[in-house]
């Protein structure tokens, strides 16, 4: 798999910067320096994280509650264990009204080599919503997607909340099949309804399912859920009658809030610069997830 989709989760936002970082000579000695929580370069990250910590209100779940400095703390301590084992798995919270917010993020290894991610968001619900539905990428599951997952041979994973393991090996190429490996695919449609909602670019994109059209239209016809659906790289996007779910396995989205391939290597031995691009796609989705709850319930 392609380095560049790589994300250490325990260095949260800039695991892909990082990655790249220490396959790059030079600025893996500068990644190195700002991980080791001495010096100038130490001194950046640490002031990076606190912003991001302040700008986005997230919090490691395991610290929930906790002042930000405990929050930096533990960002600088997961940032050294990542030059050591990046395979950990990151999950934050933050609160936006009476919504909580779940971001997590894992890596682990490929079977045959290479690299899985998962990234997710999450808003718990206590009561099941009034309109369940779904959309995504009309590409899914398409002959392209397939000859795509055959050629690069990608692989990535989706993980529940529990982190229980929930896709597999290519799963995205087997998009719509009704069972992987034994069990329910978490990519197949989440609803048997199609809903073709007469706008012929939004049809041409994406694919919608849900229980009831009608209310499913009227959520579409709310103009900054559809602005927010259409400005991302990649949507797979669920109310379900426990949480809203919106999947971003392999990165996509948070890779063209660093500016692409390219944005990442110029930022690459600066991995503050990494956190403060992605600052705002993280208030973005979570702005959009709070208006799907609201409007859905």
């Amino acid at each position: 798999m392609d380095f560049l989709t790589v994300l250490i989760p325990t260095v949260v936002v800039v695991g892909v910067g990082v990655f790249f970082a220490f396959k790059s000579g030079r600025a893996a000695l500068a990644i190195r320096a700002a991980a080791s929580g001495q010096g100038p370069q130490a001194t950046a990250l640490a002031d990076a994280y606190r912003r991001f910590f302040e700008a986005t209100g997230y919090c490691y779940v395991e610290l929930a509650d906790t002042p930000i400095d405990a929050q930096v703390a533990d960002a600088m301590r997961r940032m050294q264990e990542a030059t050591r084992d990046p395979y950990k798995k990151t999950h934050m919270v933050r609160q936006i009204h009476d919504f909580t917010i779940h971001w997590e993020q894992q890596t682990t290894a490929g079977r045959a080599g290479g690299w899985s991610t998962s990234c997710d968001f999450t808003i718990p619900l206590s009561a099941k919503p009034r309109v369940l539905w779904h959309v995504a990428e009309r590409s899914f599951g398409s002959t392209g997607e397939k000859l795509k997952g055959m050629v690069t041979n990608l692989e990535h994973n989706y993980f529940r909340r529990d982190g229980v393991k929930a896709g597999g090996l290519n799963a995205r190429r087997k998009w719509g099949a009704p069972v992987y490996r034994g069990r329910p695919h978490p990519l197949k449609p989440a609803f048997a309804t199609r809903i073709e909602t007469g706008d012929a670019a939004f049809d041409k994109r994406f694919q919608v399912f849900g229980e009831d059209a009608a209310a499913v239209l009227g959520i579409l016809g709310y103009a900054p859920i559809r602005a927010g659906l259409l400005s991302y790289t990649e949507v797979d996007l669920r109310v379900l009658s426990d949480r809203v779910w919106f999947a971003d396995p392999l990165m996509n989205n948070l890779r063209a809030a660093y500016g692409g391939n390219a944005g990442m290597m110029a930022a690459a031995n600066n991995p503050g610069r990494l956190l403060e691009l992605s600052t705002p796609f993280h208030n973005h989705v979570a702005d959009l997830l709070v208006a799907v709850a609201r409007w859905s319930a």
